[in-house]
């Protein structure tokens, strides 16, 4: 079996009273493609929000290639997702 490239388990997140992603479990393996679905107001936004960094989960845990990784951040986004098209073979 593959690593994941992305994985989200049991991730949560709200906005004051509102609670916007509820223990969400995810994962994206090589070579998938994945399309993010949903009502308004699903938390889809929060979501990729929290894969790129922007916002940080308040529970849950974020792995990239199977590695844990704590103070998710922008910048640590943006150097896993680089990591991740660089290993893409034609």
């Amino acid at each position: 079996m593959s690593t994941r490239l992305v994985e989200l388990k049991d991730v949560s997140k709200s906005y004051s009273k509102i609670t916007a992603l509820e223990h969400i479990s995810m994962y994206v393996d090589q070579p998938e493609v994945v399309g993010l679905i949903g009502d308004n107001g699903a938390g889809k936004s929060t979501l990729i929000k929290i894969i790129s960094g922007v916002h940080s989960p308040d529970s849950g845990d974020i792995y990239i290639r199977g590695q844990r990784v704590s103070q998710w951040s922008v910048a640590k986004a943006r150097e896993a997702v680089s990591k991740l098209f660089t290993r893409i073979e034609h």
